[in-house]
């Protein structure tokens, strides 16, 4: 398990280093920091207060995702939403945010711990839903926007992924055939068993109590205009000249790119995504790595917000309690 784990780091070292090598020779980085220098305080100020509004929102919808009976208090969601910010500056992509999150539902939860996990994992599918479709209406009746059918393309693919991935789980005869195999295959198999039965009642949740989801899905418009927000504002104070609906279209995509657990904290993937996809709209090289560097900038700030409440969850963890749904083999 060890050397796997340093396997991974060396892989997304191996993969930063390559992306810096590409951006180097591509980006003048001096360039960049002067066009970085022009970005105003107000800017600054704007985009971590909207994230903060959005790491809000987030706690709400994770809040209202997991089944009924079974939620923490608001403010708790939102702390574990900062707290994850903290660890975003260091993990791999989005699927390393939501496993620091599924850890600290999993010590905080005395019971139903399998189903506080899977909200997080419906909490990232119904974002992600929402963003495709909000990403999609833009490429289909938006106009003015630059190569078009490539993008769309792109969106339909990650759309049908979200197709497939939906039809596999509410197929309710291969929940018969995993829980006929996963038996069979020890302790691990074992848990995911039991984590496969819990998923079948949370979905069962979901299908009777659909307006959870109905406001769940309202709620992430929300979400995803802060977030398109900060991005067009860092963009116009750096003076890239870009329409909020090409930024919801490269966003939708960027969304993606840095969910893919290949480099640490996404560095290196993210800035050659935002120099590819902004190519199209006119943007060099310089201002695109800018724009990417002035986003993470955002998040390290967020990071540091989110500091007093790793701190304070850390000096009062809860205890575990002897009462409980599923007990991970993995965490």
């Amino acid at each position: 398990m060890f050397n796997k784990k340093i396997r991974n780091w060396l892989f997304r070292l191996v993969v930063l280093a390559a992306c810096l090598v590409i951006l180097f020779s591509i980006v003048n980085f001096k360039k960049v920091f002067i066009v970085i220098a022009g970005i105003s305080l107000w800017t600054i100020g704007a985009a971590v207060g909207l994230g903060l509004v959005r790491a809000w929102l987030l706690g709400i919808r994770w809040k209202w995702l997991t089944p009924g009976g079974e939620q923490l208090k608001t403010r708790q969601y939102f702390s574990y939403i900062m707290i994850s910010c903290v660890y975003s500056v260091f993990v791999p992509g989005l699927v390393g945010n939501d496993i620091v999150r599924s850890v600290m539902v999993y010590r905080s939860c005395g019971k139903s711990r399998g189903k506080n996990i899977l909200s997080v994992w419906a909490d990232r599918a119904v974002g992600f839903q929402s963003i495709i479709l909000m990403g999609l209406f833009v490429c289909l009746f938006v106009g003015g926007l630059p190569n078009r059918e490539n993008y769309l393309i792109l969106i339909l693919i990650l759309q049908t992924g979200i197709f497939l991935g939906i039809i596999v789980l509410i197929n309710r005869k291969i929940f018969k055939i995993l829980n006929h195999f996963l038996p069979r295959m020890g302790c691990l198999g074992h848990w995911a068993g039991k984590m496969l039965n819990i998923l079948e009642e949370t979905l069962i949740y979901y299908t009777k109590n659909p307006v959870c989801l109905i406001k769940s899905f309202l709620i992430c418009f929300l979400i995803h205009f802060c977030s398109f927000l900060i991005t067009y504002l860092l963009a116009h104070s750096l003076g890239i000249m870009i329409s909020f609906s090409d930024v919801i279209v490269v966003m939708t995509i960027m969304w993606l790119v840095t969910a893919i657990p290949v480099s640490i904290s996404g560095l290196g993937i993210r800035e050659l995504g935002f120099v590819f996809l902004l190519a199209p709209f006119g943007v060099n090289a310089d201002s695109a790595t800018a724009l990417s560097l002035c986003h993470f900038g955002i998040g390290i700030l967020l990071g540091i917000a989110g500091l007093p409440f790793l701190i304070y969850y850390l000096h009062h963890k809860p205890e575990k309690t002897l009462e409980k749904d599923v007990e991970p083999a993995s965490l």
